[in-house]
């Protein structure tokens, strides 16, 4: 639970528009860096990059996230 906090409030991907705490960004950088960095086959038989932390911008289930 700490490290995901630490990652929410400081650390960005550039696509992330929101800005960091600034006294969270040392945690969040080290709990960055002790992402898994691999790599994966895609369907396509492709070798991409896998990570260990992956940006999930909408953690809310799919029926609360689609207006009525």
């Amino acid at each position: 639970m700490r490290i995901a906090y630490s990652l929410n409030w400081g650390w960005r991907l550039p696509r992330m528009d929101r800005p960091t705490r600034p006294e969270m960004e040392n945690y969040g950088q080290l709990a960055f860096n002790l992402r898994y960095v691999g790599q994966r086959f895609d369907d396509a038989m492709q070798l991409r990059p896998a990570y260990g932390i992956t940006y999930i911008e909408d953690l809310r289930p799919r029926e609360a996230r689609i207006a009525p």
